[in-house]
């Protein structure tokens, strides 16, 4: 079973959906494991400047939509994972980004390094410039 819960002033943790508990048994003993989600503005804002360093006229000549820019840049930051194909050879797939497979300190990473590429890949492009892309998709977060 899965639920959201809040922690109450008192320590005391409720649930958000008094379903959820219902099916608690009172006196009984129950593990349960917990995970802090991903901040959706965040990942909101990493789109939004996805979507901005593909307005750069270098980039769109490179990659035919903003996934392929995004598979791309997972992949080099080595966010992958090799295949074997059916003739022997290596393919690499990137990994998912979904908030079930990323919880918000991979992002964090993830974000820091694809940021990175971007400037290393970039040269007419410095930091600046980047920073204000970024700056420009903050409304985002």
């Amino acid at each position: 079973m899965k639920g959201w819960f809040f922690k109450l002033p008192t320590g005391d943790l409720r649930p958000l959906e008094d379903d959820t508990i219902r099916r608690l048994v009172i006196g009984e003993a129950y593990e349960f494991e917990f995970k802090i989600p991903r901040n959706i503005k965040f990942h909101r804002k990493f789109f939004a400047f996805l979507t901005a360093v593909y307005g750069i006229e270098q980039i769109q000549s490179s990659f035919s939509s903003i996934e392929h820019l995004r598979k791309a840049l997972t992949i080099d930051i080595g966010h992958y994972e090799i295949i074997i194909g059916m003739n022997g050879e290596e393919y690499k797939i990137p990994k998912s980004i979904s908030f079930a497979k990323m919880d918000e300190a991979s992002f964090d990473q993830f974000y820091a390094k694809v940021m990175q590429i971007i400037l290393d890949r970039l040269p007419d492009y410095v930091e600046g410039d980047i920073l204000a892309l970024q700056n420009e998709v903050m409304s985002f977060a």
